[in-house]
């Protein structure tokens, strides 16, 4: 139940980005801001037709996150070793 109401407001979130872009003043946007606009509005579509985690992963992305899934992280066996320094916090916390 709790899936089938999360697609729905995926469903109306889509179509409001949609309108946004459709019917909305987007003269003062900038492409780089469309572009955003249309990728969150797909990926609540996305989510919202087929339930997916892809969709999940496109808003994720266009928000700036990382993709988990996706490159630019170290391998599980690429850990730093002993020779990296420690983390020790902020300067001037106190343990």
């Amino acid at each position: 139940m709790r899936g089938a109401v999360f697609r729905v407001l995926a469903g109306l979130l889509a179509v409001a980005f949609g309108s946004l872009l459709a019917f909305g003043d987007t003269s003062k946007l900038s492409l780089k801001e469309l572009f955003g606009i249309g990728a969150i509005g797909a990926g609540f579509g996305l989510y919202a037709l087929l339930g997916s985690d892809l969709g999940e992963r496109l808003i994720w992305v266009a928000f700036g996150g990382r993709d988990p899934r996706g490159g630019g992280h170290a391998p599980a066996d690429k850990r730093p070793g002993p020779e990296a320094a420690p983390d020790r916090g902020r300067p001037g916390e106190s343990e």
